[in-house]
């Protein structure tokens, strides 16, 4: 992947990783098949593919954490403005 391919997957909603996650994960599979059955003229693309597919969840566990950080930054706040 890219520079610019990955600093697009830090812009991009949970749902498009999500989907993006789910159509890698498919090329994947049909890659290692591929490379099972020898059909596969570039092998590293395997490798390739599991990397992106690292790279992605990657991405997801960062922004989930973001976004839970961030429900419990308004729970403080909003807790400490009732007091």
């Amino acid at each position: 992947m890219k520079k610019s391919e990955i600093s697009a997957l830090h812009e991009s909603s949970i749902k498009q990783l999500l989907e993006k996650l789910a159509k890698t994960q498919l090329e994947l599979v049909q890659a290692r098949l591929a490379l099972s059955a020898n059909k596969l003229e570039d092998s590293s693309k395997v490798y390739r593919l599991r990397k992106e597919v690292a790279k992605i969840k990657t991405i997801l566990t960062i922004k989930k954490q973001q976004e839970e950080q961030a429900k419990k930054d308004d729970n403080k706040a909003e807790d400490s403005s009732t007091k």
